[in-house]
């Protein structure tokens, strides 16, 4: 399982699970029986995948449990999984250790690739530590502590915790007022949000993936219509406005496809860097012509 997926958006969950696979019916597909098997793997390990939903409606947790139901559908005795919860949340987290527990419980071996400390901890029954691509040390985990795998990893002392000193809010920033939308397809996403967030302070947003965070930050960030309610940033009614008016007023957003809606991947960190101000006088003469050497000033400083 790749820690980007390697799923076809435009296909539906069951034809992805039967992409690359024979049918059981030569030239002919054999949907109907692959729907069958997606819903009692999906029943048997708790997936909750719908084989008739295209990838692109699904949220990146819900993507993930499309790539371990392809992997079961073709039998797979040994899985590798490349950072596989770097884009769940905590809850999600916990409901794919309870798939891999299951899994093991069932004969399957499991190889998990990871950086997350607390989460080696908690899967693993062996692990093996690498640096500098060669191998340091292998040792059962009930041995095994945050702070030695942190040292092994790096090779010398670490300091996992720090003082942080009490958050101290300030001014509000952003308010949403009874905010509604709708999601990709056209069912309630979010309902009556509420919240405001002051400066200095981190408010998180938790549930399972699917049940409205995805909306709630394409609303904010102006790349989702707003159905119902206001959003306001600095007292300024933000609500259905541009994402480039959003931007002006100092918003930002960080996609959790950050691959896909993100970034342009053929494109230089430089010129990713200027995609919100290539227009800019500092960045391009007249808004057309690039001034690449200021570009690339900016790309060093920042």
């Amino acid at each position: 399982i790749h820690q980007h997926f390697m799923l076809v958006p435009s296909l539906t969950v069951a034809e992805n699970v039967a992409l690359g696979m024979k049918s059981s019916r030569g030239a002919l597909l054999d949907l109907d029986r692959v729907r069958v098997r997606v819903n009692e793997l999906s029943e048997r390990y708790h997936l909750k995948v719908d084989p008739d939903v295209p990838i692109w409606q699904l949220a990146v947790g819900e993507q993930q449990r499309v790539e371990i139901v392809r992997a079961l559908y073709k039998g797979a005795a040994l899985l590798i999984l490349d950072e596989p919860t770097a884009v769940l949340t905590p809850g999600e987290v916990d409901d794919f250790f309870r798939v891999l527990r299951q899994m093991r419980d069932d004969g399957h071996l499991l190889v998990f690739i990871s950086h997350k400390l607390h989460e080696v901890l908690a899967i693993s029954d062996r692990i093996t530590v690498l640096r500098d691509g060669a191998r340091v040390d292998t040792i059962p985990t009930s041995s095994a502590s945050k702070l030695m795998l942190a040292q092994m990893m790096v090779g010398r002392p670490v300091v996992l915790e720090y003082d942080r000193p009490p958050c101290v809010p300030g001014a509000e920033k952003l308010r949403l007022d009874h905010v509604s939308a709708l999601n990709d397809r056209g069912a309630q996403g979010m309902n009556e949000i509420s919240l405001t967030v002051n400066a200095g302070e981190i408010v998180g947003v938790a549930g399972v993936s699917g049940n409205g965070q995805h909306e709630l930050a394409q609303v904010i960030a102006g790349l989702r219509p707003c159905s119902n309610g206001t959003i306001t940033v600095n007292g300024q009614n933000i609500t259905n406005k541009s994402a480039r008016a959003l931007h002006r007023c100092g918003l930002a957003y960080i996609p959790e496809e950050r691959m896909i809606d993100g970034v342009i991947r053929d494109f230089s960190v430089a010129e990713n860097l200027i995609l919100h101000d290539h227009a800019h006088e500092r960045y391009a003469r007249g808004g057309f012509f690039l001034r690449f050497r200021q570009i690339a000033a900016a790309c060093e400083e920042a």
